[in-house]
């Protein structure tokens, strides 16, 4: 019995290691050969997409040819971004949304299927940040984890774009879409510009990469960390990495939740 779990353990190693090889020469082949997306005609909608890097992103996507349906809390804002686009010849249209609402939600859904058609490209961008500490307030947190998280899960879950699903995970360093954001963090090294932010997120969309790091060694950099003792990496996170306090009394921050 113990001989024969062995046996079937050893094949399941070796059938793995026969797969990550084709992998490894796929990912190889993808990196120096990829092709990219053709979105021309394409309809994306872009949560948070008024302001900031929503924004960039719709403005990137518009001019390769994409429509775009931008869902914001902040219609006025959105508008504002949808006239922009439209200026440059392109076609927007803006949405007032919560994200948290799945009632909201699903209007939006069939709202933009019943103006624009079928969505084929989904991001979601809205997000909210705190500049609180855990031990000084929970309506903040509540909000972060409700737009972070829960807006996420209730826009993949919707139906009418819920296609064969190809997901893009994006993970920049900070981005410059508030100077009084940078000045509080006083990152170590300079922060991303936003439309360089918007094209590197679009690029990867556009590779169908699973996960693009913004700049793009800081996988590498993570990747390496793994290697050593947990120990070391708190270290490093801690003693290297480490960039702000919460508690800078030289600047502070006006987030409306």
């Amino acid at each position: 019995m113990i001989v024969q779990q062995s046996l079937l353990i050893l094949w399941d190693v070796l059938k793995t290691i026969f797969v990550s090889i084709g992998l490894i020469f796929t990912e190889i082949k993808r990196l120096f050969f990829y092709k990219r997306k053709d979105v021309r005609g394409k309809l994306a909608l872009v949560t948070g997409g008024a302001n900031g890097l929503g924004r960039g992103i719709c403005l990137r996507l518009a001019e390769l040819g994409c429509r775009i349906a931008i869902a914001d809390i902040n219609l006025k804002a959105a508008e504002k971004t949808c006239e922009e686009i439209r200026g440059k010849g392109y076609k927007a249209k803006a949405y007032k949304i919560d994200v948290t609402n799945a009632d909201e939600i699903t209007k939006l859904r069939d709202d933009v299927f019943n103006d624009l058609g079928t969505v084929d490209i989904l991001i979601n961008n809205a997000g909210l940040m705190s500049n609180k500490n855990l031990e000084e307030t929970s309506e903040n947190i509540e909000a972060m984890l409700k737009v972070n998280i829960l807006g996420v899960i209730l826009n993949l879950r919707t139906e009418k774009w819920r296609k064969k699903i190809k997901t893009t995970c994006v993970c920049p360093y900070y981005i410059k879409t508030r100077e009084d954001v940078i000045d509080f963090l006083n990152p170590k090294f300079p922060a991303l510009e936003m439309e360089d932010a918007a094209n590197e997120t679009v690029e990867g969309i556009l590779r169908e990469d699973r996960v693009v790091t913004i700049p793009r060694h800081q996988m590498a950099l993570c990747k390496f960390l793994n290697i050593f003792p947990l120990s070391v990496q708190e270290a490093v996170r801690d003693r290297i990495l480490k960039e702000y306090e919460f508690n800078n009394p030289n600047c502070k921050l006006n987030f409306d939740f």
